[in-house]
């Protein structure tokens, strides 16, 4: 199969490999600023809406090119993930909170803010002194872009910082404040062939901070562990299901995930946030129970309503992100990221195979004498896979993988799988 992977920044690069492990000729589009990503390892393409034509599946790994997905889909283009529906679900948070409502899906106490000032105000009058809460911003041109506050001075801190120095984060673009929910954090998954979802549903517990214990920056994700679920309506379920009309609505077509928190106190679930993409880097951990990633998404894209599985759907599936430094470091200025990451291109990553499919990397390139080194755009070196009948044979299995493969000042949380293990006494009723 010809399979285009239209990019942005290269996100979707773990995805692309593993589909051409699965025998695919994949070529890759990059969208935004160009770079010596996969640089030898695939064949990059600058006319994408020709080569779309010439795909038997056109594949978008992000959001905010909505406009492109949708009209190669008016065309008669299989395309999978994109559109006008999937921008805003993501790039708009309000948006994506009064969709929840009018779905009937409950969520957190939410405050919509325009600027910092409208912010502060907002945590002044509605919060008491010891009250924790949660601020995330529609900026996503940095990683800074939210933040949970341990009460209301330290909130407020936190966007007097924002303020002070844009090149962080833009808290003048706007965003939401939610109360904060005390409980376990898990997101389900449904993939949406454009009439129903298809069966079964993942879910996936993320760990978003850089160091063990979930301490240090959010990164968006830093581990992950991923499973399907045997049940066809799993009470979680009913924080996705009914968002099946408006996606028909919105002629939506691919993945859509709902961060969801399952409160301690037994009020139930609330959800968070959308995520209608690829997951990164879950989605490349969920591809090790499938029957391959390019194989279900054009089952998907053809109105089936059953994924097509791998022999053990049922596994743990678990990854662990290895980065170098100057990750996790983002600003608003894209001219500055350029030049602190084109110090670390040329690092060389040592035992990595390319038909391996448990180490998938990021941030790399082959250079002109066949060498693995880092590319310079991100300091992502790869995601090391692990699967397991139980979740501990899956955590090691992971490690196992990553210490395989060599990379100078390369750095990883090692507590992969401890809060899952603490979380499911919580979570686990509504996965049944």
């Amino acid at each position: 199969m010809k399979i285009l992977l239209h990019s942005t920044a290269g996100d979707g690069v773990g995805l692309a490999t593993q589909m051409s492990q699965e025998g695919h000729d994949v070529l890759l589009h990059l969208a935004g600023k160009k770079s010596r990503l996969y640089d030898g390892m695939l064949y990059k393409v600058d006319d994408w809406e020709k080569i779309a034509t010439q795909s038997d599946l056109v594949i978008f790994d992000g959001n905010g090119m909505g406009g492109r997905a949708d009209a190669l889909r008016a065309r008669g283009v299989k395309v999978w993930n994109g559109g006008a529906l999937a921008d805003a679900l993501e790039k708009d948070r309000s948006f994506g909170m009064k969709v929840f409502e009018k779905a009937g899906i409950p969520t957190p106490e939410t405050f919509k803010f325009g600027t910092a000032s409208q912010a502060k105000e907002i945590v002044s009058a509605n919060f008491r002194a010891r009250d924790r809460m949660v601020i995330k911003l529609d900026d996503f041109g940095a990683c800074a872009t939210s933040y949970v506050a341990r009460d209301r001075a330290d909130m407020l801190a936190q966007i007097a910082t924002w303020e002070a120095d844009p090149t962080i984060a833009r808290i003048d673009k706007g965003g939401i404040i939610q109360r904060f929910v005390e409980g376990v954090e898990i997101s389900i998954e449904g993939w949406f062939n454009g009439t129903e979802f298809m069966y079964p549903f993942n879910v996936t517990m993320e760990d978003k901070c850089l160091l063990n214990g979930n301490k240090g920056p959010n990164t968006g994700c830093a581990q992950n562990v991923v499973w399907q679920l045997r049940n066809r309506a799993p009470k979680l379920s009913k924080m996705i299901v009914p968002l099946a009309p408006l996606l028909r609505k919105g002629n939506f077509v691919g993945q859509i995930d709902v961060n969801t928190i399952v409160a301690e106190d037994g009020s139930g679930p609330y959800a968070l946030e959308f995520t209608p993409r690829p997951g990164f880097d879950a989605t490349s951990t969920l591809v090790l129970g499938l029957a391959g990633y390019a194989e279900a998404c054009l089952a998907a894209v053809t109105g089936a309503s059953e994924l097509p599985l791998g022999q053990r759907p049922w596994d743990y599936l678990t990854a662990v992100r290895a980065w170098i430094p100057p990750y996790p470091f983002e600003s608003t200025k894209p001219s500055f990221n350029a030049e602190l990451y084109d110090q670390i291109r040329g690092v060389p990553i040592e035992g990595w195979e390319q038909d391996d499919p448990r180490i998938l990397l990021y941030d790399a390139m082959v250079t002109d004498d066949d060498k693995v080194v880092m590319a310079g755009t991100n300091g992502i070196a790869f995601i090391s896979l692990g699967s397991g009948r139980t979740l501990d044979q899956s955590v090691a299995d992971c490690y196992r993988q990553l210490e395989a493969v060599q990379v100078p000042n390369l750095g990883y949380r090692t507590d992969l799988g401890e809060r899952c293990r603490d979380g499911l006494g919580t979570v686990e009723g509504w996965l049944g």
